[in-house]
């Protein structure tokens, strides 16, 4: 036990008395079966003595290893200092420690650099092929920050032991010689086994010359630029390399791209197909596909949907199941928890989802090119309004395209009629690519055509933006506008069926917000008004709601409460009155 009653580290002062021999110094016990009698303090014998010097050769104090240790250590040091009279006293009687093998740290040859190791024996190795090798005495994590003035203008390589003891060493050397030295890098020996050294490392056949290249690689890399900078000298005399499509025109390889559209208008139906045509090399909507590996991860369709789905495509397309194995592959995590592939903390910054690492590795061992997701909403677990987060979830997908060498395609919604994306403008800023699947008509209501589609190149830094594509819903799948002949009968009964499905999704969530929608035009709480103006309505106008909700009406589906029959009561205990669903059950 140390205390000081003059309020010095204790701690410091067992470090001093370790290095000057009054106490031993510490080492990790040996086994059972190596250990002494409890309580043993038979001697050990010296297996190995370091004589350290002055810079002209004077031995300043020895440090011998002696095995077995006293009290059951594997290995004690003691140290020792010449007593004058030809004979050795022990400790360093307050002399400050020196570098070991210092006449050759003092001065080195030209050019030459100093090695620093964990440990006596690894610098005499060194030198036996000619190199400055050094190290501190009593052991790793005792560097003396004085020792910087040795190394001032030199050039100086580190090579520590594998373990967390010898990598802290390392660091710590590095820290205290960092300002002295002329330069400085680490060398982490290449085939180290875990503790070993560069003794391990010269027995398994490393030499001088493979030192010098690693030390000369080390020091290409420090000395390079942080950013990955491109001279373009390098692009000299050869040709600029062809753009990569995975659709003609549309889909460029390397960059992520996002897809948005209204709800119901397709885009998830327009997604699969679009997987379908890459993974079948067929043309998508009459552009040139390349044939590749497609997966389609979605999180709002279950496996029995997507069945449905692929059947429809498949019959649209001329496929059969087997022509797409091995080619495409769906995933649904409709229900799953944990979707989200990044979050981000309180500072603000973006943390990997463990949804993210699996969606990687399942691309990297599918061999997939093109990888969909569905949607932006699910996956997507930060502020869309904050532009970081944005772009940090963008370089992401981009980061993913160039992993596998193609493009990613991420799917979102609009935040009202008219918009073409949510949240802020960071969308539409930090992608290259961005396509727009809209109503031919806008929603035109009763006099539109509902199955009729448009799809926008709204922007396209690869190509030129603008081109559309005239589209239409047939059959459960995307056809080009004019490949099939019109129904009108059959197409205005579907119309109306659909716009009064929207009308009732519409009401459902005013309901369940307890806020009441009226019949009349005149009333501010208009239905077919209000609901023009959810993102549930996909964009149908007034008059097609009002149509809709006519019919709907007399068919019965719908009924206006009375006061004996109210909605429900408000806050002051008064019947609300308004438009409700009536149930068939």
């Amino acid at each position: 036990m140390v205390h000081s009653f003059a309020g010095d580290d204790w701690k410091a002062i067992k470090d001093r008395w370790r290095r000057d021999g009054i106490l031993a110094d510490r080492d990790r016990p040996p086994s059972e079966a190596a250990r002494p009698a409890a309580g043993s303090n038979a001697p050990g014998r010296v297996v190995a003595q370091f004589d350290y010097t002055d810079p002209l050769g004077k031995v300043l104090f020895r440090i011998e290893r002696v095995e077995p240790g006293r009290q059951g250590r594997r290995k004690d040091f003691r140290v020792k200092r010449p007593d004058g009279a030809g004979g050795w006293t022990a400790g360093l009687n307050g002399f400050d420690p020196v570098p070991y093998r210092l006449m050759d740290v003092a001065s080195p040859p030209p050019g030459e650099p100093i090695y620093i190791v964990e440990g006596e024996k690894k610098a005499d190795a060194l030198a036996k092929f000619g190199l400055v090798a050094t190290c501190n005495p009593f052991g790793a994590g005792k560097w003396p920050a004085a020792f910087a003035r040795w190394f001032a203008g030199r050039d100086v390589v580190i090579l520590p032991d594998n373990d967390a003891p010898g990598r802290a060493h390392a660091e710590d050397v590095a820290g205290k010689l960092r300002e002295a030295a002329a330069s400085l890098v680490r060398v982490d020996l290449p085939g180290l086994p875990e503790k070993g050294d560069v003794i391990d490392w010269l027995a398994a056949g490393g030499t001088a010359d493979a030192l010098a290249d690693l030390v000369a690689a080390a020091r290409q890399r420090a000395s390079a630029p942080p950013l990955p900078v491109i001279n373009p000298l390098a692009w000299q005399g050869s040709a600029p390399p062809a753009r990569r499509w995975l659709v003609e025109g549309w889909l460029a390889g390397g960059s992520g791209a996002f897809l948005t559209g209204d709800g119901g208008v397709g885009k998830s139906l327009l997604t699969q197909q679009l997987c379908t045509c890459i993974a079948a090399g067929v043309p998508f909507l009459g552009l040139e596909a390349e044939r590749c590996v497609a997966i389609y991860l979605t999180c709002e369709d279950d496996a029995a949907e997507l069945h449905r789905r692929q059947a429809a495509i498949n019959a649209a397309l001329g496929l059969d199941m087997a022509d797409l194995a091995g080619r495409l592959y769906l995933v649904s995590l409709k229900g799953e928890l944990g979707n989200e592939l990044v979050s981000f903390d309180a500072g603000g910054q973006m943390q990997l989802g463990q949804r993210w690492r699996d969606l990687e590795a399942t691309a990297a061992q599918l061999g997939a090119r093109f990888v969909a997701i569905d949607n932006v909403a699910q996956t997507f677990n930060g502020n869309e309004n904050v532009r970081s987060q944005v772009a940090a979830f963008c370089n992401l997908m981009d980061r993913l395209a160039m992993a596998i060498d193609g493009t990613v395609l991420f799917l979102g919604h609009p935040s009202k009629a008219g918009a073409e994306f949510s949240g802020s403008t960071g969308w539409e800023a930090h992608v290259r690519q961005r396509l727009f699947l809209d109503w031919a008509d806008a929603g035109a209501g009763v006099s539109g055509d509902r199955d009729a589609r448009v799809l926008k190149r709204s922007k396209a830094n690869y190509s030129r933006a603008g081109a559309e594509i005239e589209l239409r819903w047939h059959d459960g799948a995307f056809v080009l506008e004019g490949s099939v002949a019109a129904q009108p009968d059959d197409e205005r009964a579907r119309r109306e069926s659909a716009e009064e499905a929207t009308f009732l999704d519409c009401l459902r969530v005013r309901a369940k917000q307890q806020r009441a929608v009226s019949h009349s035009p005149n009333a501010a709480n208009y239905a077919p008004k209000v609901f023009a103006e959810m993102p549930e309505s996909g964009r149908v106008r007034v008059p097609a709601l009002a149509a809709a909700m006519e019919r709907l009406l007399r068919s019965g589906q719908i009924e206006r409460a009375t006061r004996d029959n109210p909605l429900w009561k408000g806050e002051d205990r008064k019947p609300v009155l308004g438009l409700r669903e009536v149930r068939s059950w």
